[in-house]
């Protein structure tokens, strides 16, 4: 590859270097990352078997969620974030064993299919962005 400096061994390692980096954030996100929606350090749910307590969500419908965490403020940092460049934002509250999980999503949507039109819009914008880029659909009761 004649002009390019990187070969292509190097970038599949950079590649797989932050894809461990952004899995390994997802379990432990850092406790001060305010980068809001920059870093890896992404989480979207998945309690491990936790005993869910579900309270009806004001937000009826599906969501693009970008980051969950027991932490209101970030997950509130994220969501304006994402407000400031036009995005619907929510954050919708899941208490799981007794503790408060914040779930901030784009959204809500009606069906799955505009959750999805949305999620497949935000990763062609936002292509190096950990959030959008780890993004799920989640329906919300």
């Amino acid at each position: 590859m004649k002009g390019n400096s990187r070969s292509p061994k190097k970038s599949l390692a950079a590649l797989l270097l932050v894809s461990m980096f952004a899995l390994t954030a997802c379990s432990n996100p850092p406790a001060d990352d305010t980068t809001g929606g920059t870093s890896s350090g992404q989480g979207t749910g998945g309690t491990g078997g936790g005993t869910t307590t579900t309270t009806p969500s004001p937000y009826k419908g599906f969501g693009v969620q970008l980051f969950a965490s027991s932490d209101e403020g970030r997950a509130n940092d994220i969501k304006n974030t994402f407000a400031k460049e036009g995005y619907n934002m929510i954050v919708v509250p899941l208490v799981v064993d007794s503790k408060t999980l914040y779930k901030t999503q784009v959204g809500p949507f009606a069906t799955e299919m505009e959750a999805n039109a949305m999620l497949a819009k935000m990763k062609t914008r936002y292509t190096k962005n950990a959030y959008v880029n780890s993004a799920v659909i989640k329906e919300n009761p």
